[in-house]
């Protein structure tokens, strides 16, 4: 429902982390969102799984009517985040250019 109410991109950009990597973050952050500022990490972990849910579902929902280019963001350092930008502009240009086939950018092969 959530998915037919949004305005439609041309395109998304879905970008998947390891769940420990993006609790790592949360918890490092020096300016926590105030509904994080008070949970253990734990609870950081568990909101990071219902999110990672929520956005993996909704990324399955617009996949049926516009591109999504997922790309699965290991931890990795500046060169791999690099090549990936420069293959997520590949394939935005190639979508821009009336392909209009999903793509993954980053999995392991």
């Amino acid at each position: 429902t959530f998915a037919d109410l949004v305005p439609r991109p041309d395109v998304v950009v879905y970008v998947r982390a390891p769940i420990a990597s993006v609790v790592e973050r949360a918890m490092a952050r020096p300016d926590p969102p105030r509904e994080m500022r008070s949970q253990d990490r734990a609870e950081v972990e568990r909101c990071a799984r219902r999110a990672a849910a929520v956005y993996e579902s909704l990324a399955r929902a617009l996949r049926i009517k516009h591109p999504v280019i997922t790309v699965d963001y290991p931890d990795a350092g500046t060169a791999w985040r690099r090549a990936a930008a420069d293959r997520v502009v590949a394939r935005l240009l190639a979508l821009g250019a009336a392909d209009t086939r999903a793509d993954a950018i980053g999995r392991a092969s």
